[in-house]
């Protein structure tokens, strides 16, 4: 799902496929899928989101 604002798109999770992506991510984490990796990417979202300003996106793409 999408919402425009001006030049920017933000972007969600279909509500109706809740329930399969918490079955993806109940498999990923009881099988301990690449825990590095997904422990790297939550640490680059986290960076990306405190760039945010009133909840909006600051910086451009590779800054992160």
């Amino acid at each position: 799902m999408e919402r425009r604002d001006g030049t920017w798109i933000y972007y969600r999770l279909a509500p109706e496929h809740a329930a399969l992506i918490k079955a993806v991510l109940q498999i990923v984490q009881a099988h301990d899928l690449d825990a590095q990796l997904l422990t790297a990417d939550a640490a680059r979202l986290q960076t990306r989101l405190d760039m945010r300003t009133a909840g909006r996106c600051t910086l451009g793409y590779g800054i992160v």
